[in-house]
C-alpha cells in the first residue's frame, strides 16, 4: 500500500431497513457524518437516521480500487450487499 490512508467500501442500514453504500478513508468519522453528528454526510442519508454500519470491505490501496468495489456492491440489492463475496469484509454485529 502507498503512504495514503487505505480506503474502505461500507454498507449502512437505516432504522427503516434502507441500505446505503459509500467509500471512505475514515469509517467512524463518515458514519458520524451520515448520522448528523458531524458536518458532511450524503443527502440520501438525512432520512432514516440513525444509520448503522453493517459491513465494510477493504482496505484498498487507492480510491479507484475502492470505487470499483463500490460499483459492484451497488449492483446488488438488499441483504446481498452485505455478503462477503468480495475482498476482505469487516463484519459488524447487527
Amino acid at each position: 500500500m502507498s503512504a495514503e490512508r487505505p480506503w474502505y467500501v461500507y454498507v449502512l442500514r437505516s432504522q427503516l431497513g434502507r441500505s446505503y453504500v459509500g467509500i471512505t478513508a475514515a469509517l467512524l468519522e463518515r458514519l458520524d457524518a451520515h448520522n448528523g453528528l458531524r458536518a458532511g454526510g450524503a443527502k440520501a442519508t438525512r432520512g432514516g437516521r440513525p444509520w448503522r454500519l453493517r459491513v465494510a470491505y477493504g482496505p484498498f490501496p487507492s480510491r479507484g480500487d475502492a470505487q470499483r468495489v463500490e460499483h459492484a456492491v451497488k449492483q446488488r440489492r438488499g441483504a446481498a450487499r452485505e455478503q462477503a463475496a468480495l475482498p476482505v469484509a469487516l463484519r459488524v454485529r447487527p
